[in-house]
């Protein structure tokens, strides 16, 4: 491998904030998923697909109702989320918008998302080819809240 095949930070890979969720709060979307999804069907979707939609919110991650209207809007057409979502992922989250939609004001916390402090992702639309070579990660590594703390700092500066 050559230094030229490198990938380049800004064109290639971006830093973003990067979005999670607690056991509970995955358990608690799988109980509002149609029940006759087999458990590892619905662990898949909360765990992958459900994941990957809320990570594409950016900064409004915290919000599933944005990443289930997502995957609710995919268009099936394009290469990148055809391989992403079926059209059975769609009702799936349909379903689960309306669950959440009919809670009670308040009970939307038991879907909290939580951000899990920044990563690098790739850019391209097209993604990493095939055998790329992803390199470990060199630099530092911080708990969410040290993470911020030190960004206020470095801004004060």
């Amino acid at each position: 491998m050559s230094l030229k095949q490198g990938l380049k930070f800004g064109i290639d890979v971006e830093e973003k904030v990067t979005w999670g969720m607690d056991t509970c709060t995955a358990v608690n979307f799988m109980t509002i998923i149609p029940k006759d999804l087999k458990p590892d069907e619905k662990s898949h979707f909360v765990q992958q697909k459900l994941t990957y939609a809320i990570q594409q919110q950016g900064e409004k991650g915290y919000d599933v109702r944005r990443a289930l209207k997502y995957i609710i809007q995919a268009d099936l057409s394009d290469e990148i989320l055809k391989t992403k979502y079926k059209p059975e992922d769609k009702k799936i989250a349909s379903v689960m918008l309306d669950a959440i939609k009919s809670l009670p004001d308040g009970h939307g916390i038991h879907f909290k998302i939580h951000t899990k402090g920044v990563g690098i992702f790739c850019r391209r639309k097209e993604g990493f080819k095939i055998n790329t070579l992803v390199v470990e990660y060199f630099g530092e590594i911080y708990r969410p809240w040290h993470w911020f703390e030190k960004q206020d700092v470095i801004k004060q500066g």
